[in-house]
């Protein structure tokens, strides 16, 4: 095997495909520096034109471990790249000569190729596209495997060899050859032989253990025969003894038959004459019922009466409660008292605010006086000291130069002092000025937010009389519409008993005759949607011919009910119209209408049409006749429709009794019909029956249409107050919009605002007012400040220049026992002033106190009460008296449903009493006919007990039979020889004997205990598994040996392929350095590309030439 062909396109430097075809012999390539020889093979062996080819081709097509796992980078580097060209893939295709089938193909000649993009590789193997795997198997086959990896050998390898120690050599020539996978591989074999021996253990340990069990089966398999013989010994004696019990028990059967017969005849009497007592019960159950029914009924009415007289009793006293709560607050009204209250509390805060008043001036006066008291005194105080001082000065001073001195510094201080007090006055005057300007302007201000708010109060006054004479109107609407709603209320109760009654007839309606209230309904709902089609249509002119049905046309006493319905029948509730045309059109309405998935509306629709009808005349009046008369003469119909009611009842006469009624038929030859229903035709056919006039078809019809006027009229007048409900609501509405309206404008009002801003500014002058106090009164102190210190000044003055004084002169002693007796008369009046102040100030304390947090607050509450009872001499007033108006109505028709409901009560109660005795003696009737039923009864449970008896006695026979038949075939047939003759010898026994044999029996297959009944399977089952497991060891035992052979001759393989391999490396070895070292000469090879040489390694596309 070898390579002959090489195909490469866009790999590394090869952009265009190139085919390097290869021939036996080429060995060696040699070249100088950088002529490719790293990653090109060329030869001239012999000399001619050779392709290029990459040794990394080779081995990326060979599956080096080189170009095994390439990254995205690995393998951009491996696609062909120059400038302005870039391959998006490669491939490399090797086609080898396979004629020694080294490759596992059969075929001459093995193409493997292997294609790079830059993300997968693509195999393919003779043209076909494989997996990577089985290219490798292939290679593998051929010796490339991944194990040796030595199928190509690099540079340096050789010398390697060459210079490696024997051990090492053989180690790398082992490897070579492949010892070592076949190392691995047995290495792998090793497990699934020693699982295999595992296996033949434990099927040697099974087939042990089902040899035991086989001999335990077979013993059990003998015990089992035994048991057998038993067992069908005693089902033949079963079977004998069942099949002649089967025998007697037929003969009795047969005897308990005929005795059934007669009691079943003797029970018909009986039960004939049972009915005929039941017949009497039930007559008198029925008078007991009707009685009791009508009993209920009365004393339902007479419950619902007495709870209706407790309701309006009740009513009345909440009633009279509620009058006379109106009247008394009507007659007891407390607006004078609270405006007499009003105008204590408001003389009383006059009063107070008067004494809060003198009590301030006073208060302001006293501090005044104060103060003036505490200057005086200061300056007197001031004198004195400053005269004591001036006999002091001697000790003071050592010279008269050295007061004048002092002196002087300290008229130099005071004149500086008064300097500043002059300044201090002065501004303190311009501040005085600036606050009385801006008190002139908050006077300004404040008069005009007073005009502003008086504006504001006089709209807001405007606003709260519109407000008032809104509520007014608001409040009368209320009641009417309170007046409105109890009335709605009234009529809607009266209205909902009319719909209850409605209900309650048409469903009694619906159960005498449902049909027909279909059909009647059926057709209003047609004409509906005929009428819906509009003017000028025909379905709306077919409808308009529609009258309505028959028993609409005419009305009846309540007694004559039962004869219209005798007469008249289904006909009552045929349709009548105008012409058959309309009677057509609307059928066809009918036929289209769906119902059911179809179409055709259920029922039977008749007609009558009016123009295609024959007026026949009537029967006329009968004289002399009390109990005859034409049934025409008590029917009330519409003149128009009079030829329609002729045509059922025109021909009829209406009878006392049925015995009237025959000779009447027979005297005027006409049919005839009594008050009760039963109808006697002139041919001689009779009909009668039973029929209540409670359930009359005719007379419920009359009923529920009377009370359907009552209730579309009771609607009517509901939907009326209603209406007037919502026009009340409306109104209402409308008044609470406009005073939500005046509402949201009071609540806008500036008056809160403006009141606000007088609290402010107020304020603000209160505190320019204090400001103002406290600086006059820095003023005041200031200006006796003053006049001390010019005081001293002039006194420092006089004393100036003159000799120390040793003692005050005459005036000085004079004044100063003045100033003394001021000083003391000061300290007195300035203590009783101070007392006046405290006094004074606790009692304007007690003034405001009382004004503010009492009197103002009392005021304000009674104002809202006046307002309160203000809104109710606006309307609450009128409200009271129209309601009193009203509850006096009510009330006077309350007395009167009283006196009603207690007269119709009286009446119930009779008939409860009357009924309560007819009720009694059904019930006494009832009691004997049942007493009567009851013997008879007793006398029919005897006879039907000995029948039942003589049943059950039958069934238990008839049950057993069953059970032996059952029994014979559970014991199955008997085919076999032995159990045949068995059951002939058993058939001469007699019952004794065959129960003894039997008991004897039944002893024995008790001493069969825990026979295994499955024995003889098992033992089958066992023996078949047995030769199963037999099969299977020999099976795993030739597997076995035939493993252990194969790897005995692999292992010889191996040795004998190895001593080979060597010999044959040597002999190449030897081959190799004669075709390498040739004597006597020297080859070698120049690449050139278009005639010159190429000494770079750079790309390049061209052809190589060999020279």
């Amino acid at each position: 095997m070898h390579m002959t062909k090489i195909i490469i396109e866009g790999f590394k430097t090869y952009r265009n495909k190139t085919v390097l075809c290869l021939e036996p012999g080429l060995n060696v390539i040699i070249g100088r520096n950088g002529a490719g020889k790293t990653n090109l093979m060329c030869g001239k062996y012999p000399p001619k034109v050779i392709p290029v080819v990459f040794l990394a081709a080779i081995q990326f097509v060979l599956l080096s471990n080189e170009f095994q796992h390439l990254s995205k980078r690995d393998r951009e580097h491996l696609l062909h790249c120059s400038s302005g060209f870039r391959s998006t893939s490669a491939y490399v295709e090797i086609i080898f000569n396979n004629e020694d089938r080294r490759l596992p193909e059969d075929k001459n000649e093995v193409r493997i190729r292997r294609e790079i993009t830059s993300s997968k590789d693509v195999y393919q193997l003779n043209g076909c596209k494989v997996l990577k795997h089985h290219v490798e198997h292939v290679l593998q086959c051929a010796g490339f495997s991944k194990i040796n990896p030595y199928y190509i050998i690099k540079q340096g390898q050789i010398s390697n060899l060459a210079m490696l120690s024997n051990e090492k050599r053989l180690e790398l020539l082992v490897d070579t050859t492949g010892a070592n996978l076949w190392k691995e591989l047995r290495s792998k074999d090793e497990p699934l032989l020693k699982d295999v021996e595992s296996k033949i253990t434990e099927l040697e340990k099974l087939i042990k253990k089902t040899e035991d069990n086989l001999t335990r089966f077979e013993k059990d398999k003998v015990q089992y025969q035994k048991w057998l013989e038993v067992v069908t010994k005693k089902k033949a004696l079963e079977a004998t003894v069942a099949k002649k019990d089967r025998e007697q028990l037929k003969e009795r059967i047969k005897t308990a038959m005929r005795l059934l017969n007669d009691a079943k005849a003797e029970d018909q009497s009986a039960s004939a004459e049972m009915a005929h007592r039941n017949n009497e019960v039930a007559e008198a159950e029925r008078r007991f019922k009707l009685y009791q029914s009508e009993l209920r009924a009365a004393q339902g009415r007479l419950k619902y009466l007495a709870d209706i007289a407790q309701d309006l009793a009740l009513e009345h006293s909440k009633l009279e409660f509620e009058l006379a709560d109106k009247r008394e607050r009507s007659v007891n009204n407390n607006m004078e008292k609270l405006n007499e209250e009003l105008l204590r509390i408001e003389s009383e805060i006059a009063e107070k605010t008067r004494e809060r008043l003198v009590v301030c001036n006073d208060y302001d006066s006293t501090v005044r006086e104060e103060f003036e008291i505490n200057a005086r005194l200061m300056l007197d105080e001031q004198r004195r000291q400053q005269l004591f001082a001036k006999l002091g000065r001697e000790a003071l001073f050592s010279s008269i130069e050295e007061r004048n001195d002092w002196i002087k510094e300290e008229q130099r201080k005071l004149n500086g002092l008064i300097l500043q007090e002059e300044e201090e006055m002065q501004n303190i005057n311009e501040e005085i000025e600036a606050d009385e300007l801006k008190m002139k302007n908050l006077e300004t201000v404040i008069a005009g937010i007073d005009e502003e708010k008086l504006l504001a109060l006089e709209s807001f006054k405007m606003l709260n009389q519109r407000k008032k004479e809104l509520q007014l109107e608001q409040r009368q609407l209320q009641m009417s519409r309170n007046e409105l709603w109890r009335k709605e209320c009234d009529v809607r109760h009266g209205w909902k008993q009319s719909y209850d009654k409605l209900a309650a007839l048409e469903k009694k309606l619906r159960g005498a005759m449902n049909w027909q209230t279909q059909i009647f309904e059926s057709i209003e709902m047609v004409l509906d949607k005929m009428k819906k089609e509009g003017h000028g249509t025909l379905a709306f002119e077919m409808a308009s011919q529609y009258r309505g049905l028959l028993i609409d046309q005419f009305t009846c006493a309540d007694e004559v009910c039962c004869a219209i319905d005798a007469v008249a029948g289904n006909r009552l509730f045929y349709s009548i119209v105008d012409t058959d045309k309309a009677g057509s059109e609307i059928l066809k309405w009918i036929n289209r209408e769906p119902y059911n998935d179809g179409f055709g509306l259920p029922g039977s629709f008749n007609f009558y049409a009016r123009n295609r009808l024959q007026r026949t005349p009537s029967i006329g009046p009968i004289r002399g006749e009390d109990a005859v008369m034409p049934l025409m003469t008590q029917v009330n119909c519409i003149p128009e429709m009079t030829p329609v009611v002729e045509q059922i009842f025109g021909r009829v006469l209406l009878c006392r009794n049925f015995d009237d009624a025959l000779d009447a038929a027979k005297t005027y030859d006409r049919d005839c019909v009594t008050f009760e229903g039963d109808a006697v035709r002139r041919n001689g056919v009779l009909k009668g029956g039973y029929r209540n006039i409670a359930k009359s078809g005719s007379k419920i019809y009359f009923e529920f249409k009377k009370a359907k006027q009552v209730e579309q009229t009771e609607l009517a007048y509901l939907k009326e107050v209603e209406s007037q409900i919502r026009v009340a609501d409306h109104k209402c509405n409308e008044n609470a919009s406009e005073l939500q309206k005046i509402e949201t404008k009071l609540s806008q009002t500036k008056i809160g605002l403006l009141e606000e801003d007088l609290k402010k500014h107020g304020g603000e002058l209160s505190i320019s007012r204090q400001a103002l106090e406290r600086k006059l009164a820095i003023t005041r102190k200031l200006m006796m400040s003053l006049e001390a210190n010019r005081a001293n000044l002039q006194m420092l003055e006089d004393e100036f220049q003159k000799d120390f004084e040793t003692e005050l002169g005459s005036e000085e002693r004079v004044e100063v026992d003045q100033l003394n007796e001021r000083i003391q008369s000061a300290k007195i009046k300035l203590t009783n002033v101070n007392a006046t102040r405290l006094k004074l100030e606790g009692l304007k304390n007690a003034l405001e106190s009382r004004l503010n947090d009492h009197l103002l607050r009392t005021k304000r509450v009674l104002d809202e009460k006046v307002q309160e009872e203000g809104d109710y001499d606006l309307y609450g007033a009128v409200v009271d008296q129209k309601a009193i108006g009203y509850l006096e109505e009510h009330l006077q028709n309350l007395e009167c449903n009283i006196k009603a409901n207690s007269a119709e009560m009286l009446v119930i109660e009779e008939k409860v009493a009357d009924l309560s005795k007819n009720v009694d003696k059904s019930k006494n009737e009832v009691d004997s006919a049942k007493s009567r039923r009851l013997e008879q009864q007793v006398e029919v449970d005897k006879r039907r007990d000995a029948k039942n008896k003589i049943l059950q006695s039958i069934e238990r026979k008839e049950a057993a039979l069953r059970d032996i038949s059952a029994k014979l075939i559970k014991l199955g047939s008997f085919t076999k020889e032995d159990e045949k003759q068995m059951i002939d010898i058993y058939a001469e026994w007699n019952m004794k004997e065959l129960e003894r044999e039997l008991t004897l029996v039944e002893g024995q297959l008790k001493s069969f205990k825990g026979v295994d009944r499955s024995a003889e399977l098992n033992c089958a089952d066992a023996a078949k598994k047995l030769t199963e497991m037999k099969k299977e060891m020999l099976r795993f035992k030739n597997d076995h040996s035939r493993c252990e052979e194969l790897i005995r001759n692999v292992e010889f393989s191996k040795n004998k392929a190895i001593e080979c391999a060597l010999e044959l490396v040597s002999k190449r070895f030897r081959q190799m350095f004669q075709t390498l070292v040739p004597f006597p000469g020297i080859g070698y090879i120049k690449w050139t590309y278009d005639g010159e040489e190429n000494e770079s390694d750079s790309e390049n596309e061209g052809e190589p030439q060999a020279s």
